[in-house]
């Protein structure tokens, strides 16, 4: 018997959310890293999707060289 639609939610999918939105609010990269238990810097990279919304904040942050 069915109850109705289940989410699947795997390990991998809640490890790569949980450090793109660590990293994304600021925690630094080390900090992210223990909390996911990743041990090296390229394996937290594979794991990390940089939204728009902070590489446009970034950006923000370039000094206006056309002054």
């Amino acid at each position: 018997m069915s109850c109705g639609p289940t989410s699947r939610v795997s390990f991998h999918s809640l490890r790569y959310n949980t450090t793109s939105a660590l990293k994304s609010s600021g925690v630094s990269d080390s900090v992210a890293m223990d909390i996911v238990g990743h041990e090296t810097a390229s394996i937290s990279r594979n794991y990390t999707k940089i939204d728009d919304i902070a590489k446009r904040a970034a950006v923000n942050k370039l000094p206006d060289i056309t002054k």
